[in-house]
């Protein structure tokens, strides 16, 4: 039975991939790791043996890069590129794991094999958890079902986060409603090429809102963990998603924590634990400024950071 993960990146992204297939290694993940790019191939991609045209392995892993070429921001295009996967790509995939490529896992892979088997796994979002029926912005996601003829089919109350999200074969019908309300957004004049940033009064800012009022359209099972599940607010042991806007590859961590107080985050120290093996992810010499770097801003941190 094989096991499908996939994530999409472009630029400096590149970096969070190889951290991401660094963090499946490391807790016993085995299966293919496909990942959908624009642009260049990450430059660690020596480290992994050739075994056919962009096409690699690892381990007990098969690593396959492949072109995206689509008018929609990348963000926009998860389940329509699960979708491909499971129809064209990788027809073989009997369970399919999408991550967002500023994530790492910290649990064994078979926690998540086995949620898979549930329904559609899902975490609750750091900034709305909790997001009743009523909602104002659903009744907008309620507009958009309409317009392709969809019915409700459960009063949600909950609100998750895009950047993760795990299922079975069976449940791919749920792919399939994600997509038909991206079009439908699409249709009525919806942006879906750019994530430009707009007020969160509107009821649509980016693919996280069509993912949840997919929710409220399904009949497929949903299972879903809270924002412990992706790190936010403590108590993690899933994964760390790192959602604040400069990635732990990006920051500079002692400078930052004397201009702002700002003490490295749990993804930050997740993430540094997967950028060496066995995946060198930076050169030697910068893999090890970055971790003096964070080590000496983690213990100043104590004295005078928040």
């Amino acid at each position: 039975m094989q096991t499908t993960v996939f994530t999409l990146y472009e630029g400096h992204y590149s970096y969070g991939v190889g951290a991401l297939l660094n963090s499946l290694l490391n807790h016993n993940f085995s299966g293919v790791f496909v990942v959908g790019f624009r642009g260049s191939l990450p430059v660690w991609v020596d480290s992994l043996e050739a075994a056919g045209d962009h096409v690699y392995t690892i381990g007990k892993v098969r690593v396959r890069f492949i072109p995206v070429d689509t008018p929609m921001h990348l963000t926009y295009y998860k389940p329509y590129f699960g979708l491909e996967l499971i129809r064209n790509y990788e027809p073989a995939t009997e369970r399919l794991f999408y991550f967002d490529p500023d994530v790492v896992i910290k649990t064994d892979w078979s926690f998540l094999e086995s949620w898979a088997t549930k329904g559609v796994a899902l975490c609750l979002d750091n900034c709305f958890q909790l997001m009743p029926y009523n909602h104002p912005w659903r009744h907008e996601w309620i507009k958009i079902g309409e317009r392709i003829g969809l019915s409700l089919k459960t009063q949600q109350n909950f609100y998750c986060n895009a950047g993760f999200f795990g299922l079975s074969r069976q449940y791919v019908p749920f792919l399939e409603l994600w997509t038909d309300l991206t079009d439908s957004y699409r249709d009525s004049d919806g942006d879906v090429a750019t994530m430009k940033k707009v007020s969160r009064t509107s009821a649509v800012v980016g693919d996280q809102d069509l993912l949840n009022a997919a929710m409220m359209y399904t009949d497929v099972p949903l299972s879903i963990i809270g924002p412990e599940g992706m790190d936010f607010g403590g108590g993690g042991y899933l994964m760390s998603h790192a959602v604040y806007n400069i990635k732990p590859w990006k920051r500079r961590f002692l400078a930052e924590l004397i201009r702002s107080g700002n003490i490295p985050s749990s993804a930050d120290k997740e993430f540094m634990k997967n950028i060496s093996s066995p995946i060198k992810v930076f050169p030697v010499g910068e893999e090890r400024f970055k971790k003096v770097d964070m080590k000496l801003a983690s213990v100043l941190g104590r004295l005078i950071g928040h």
